[in-house]
């Protein structure tokens, strides 16, 4: 997006402000905020942690999170080393009452509403609307005024139409501290073996739970299937292969654990909504 860092020039009780920050924006910010934020991930990667459910993000991602949910970040070992001064994200913060109450009840926010209330339990949007959210986050930067809640109610609108949005925690309460660090374990493990085949055997020994229980053990407390988790893994791995190296496509199908190319290309576009070569095109086009 390049553009520099920006804000409105409110007191201490802003409303309403638009930020670009860099790597401070995940290793400094508190665990739960006041305000409402939508991220845009213009170039970073790394896992979403709320609760006890993790998902990836990476360069383009938006993420959008409510008042009420206890989460954090957690960036990718590259971007906290080497690649830790290319890190931008862009931030939209508002407290989410600014609009007053017979404002939200106007049968036409009726979208907006649950939108808002939804964002409490973590929500990322679709790839159908990632990147008109950029360019609306971008004007946002230059805007004055009014124009800036403008394209806030815009942006949450076009948030709220969303087809592929997606809740990123169930709400609940995050698990025991033993349950936890079990579980951490199976995530590190899988991030240091990922470019291979992880056996069931192999991978509940990790979670000291047997192989008929650890599918289950592990969907319950994640949301998803240990084969999807990989595959997002992969599919991030694949993702920082394409921007940094030079690496033909079969090769980095075969770096990030994939068995086969046709089988990269597809789970690469269920996960991203693009094709391997078009993400490249995309985020190599934008870093010029």
């Amino acid at each position: 997006m390049g553009h520099p860092a920006t804000a409105l020039s409110f007191q201490t009780s802003y409303s309403f402000s638009i930020t670009m920050e860099d790597h401070s924006f995940f290793s400094t910010r508190p665990l739960t905020s006041s305000r409402i934020e939508i991220i845009y991930v213009e170039e970073g990667a790394g896992v979403f942690i709320a609760g006890d459910e993790r998902t990836s993000f990476t360069s383009g991602d938006v993420v959008m999170t409510g008042t009420h949910l206890c989460c954090q970040y957690k960036l990718d070992p590259a971007y906290v080393g080497e690649m830790r001064d290319r890190v931008r994200v862009s931030v939209i913060r508002f407290l989410p009452d600014f609009w007053g109450e017979t404002f939200l009840n106007l049968y036409e926010n009726g979208h907006i509403k649950v939108l808002l209330d939804s964002a409490n339990r973590g929500i990322m949007p679709g790839a159908d609307v990632r990147g008109t959210i950029q360019s609306l986050m971008e004007r946002m930067h230059s805007s004055e005024s009014a124009g800036k809640i403008i394209l806030l109610l815009e942006i949450l609108f076009r948030i709220s139409v969303s087809k592929g949005i997606r809740s990123l925690s169930s709400g609940e309460d995050g698990l025991h501290p033993d349950e936890a660090d079990r579980l951490e374990r199976v995530h590190q493990f899988s991030k240091e073996n990922f470019s291979r085949k992880i056996g069931l055997g192999e991978i509940a020994a990790v979670a000291y739970v047997s192989p008929n229980s650890f599918c289950r053990w592990f969907k319950n407390r994640t949301r998803k299937t240990f084969s999807r988790y990989l595959i997002e893994l992969r599919v991030r791995h694949a993702c920082h292969l394409l921007i940094e190296s030079k690496l033909c496509s079969k090769r980095i199908c075969i770096e990030s654990g994939f068995n086969n190319f046709s089988n990269f290309h597809k789970c690469f576009k269920e996960v991203m909504g693009k094709s391997p070569i078009e993400y490249q095109r995309e985020v190599r086009g934008g870093l010029r």
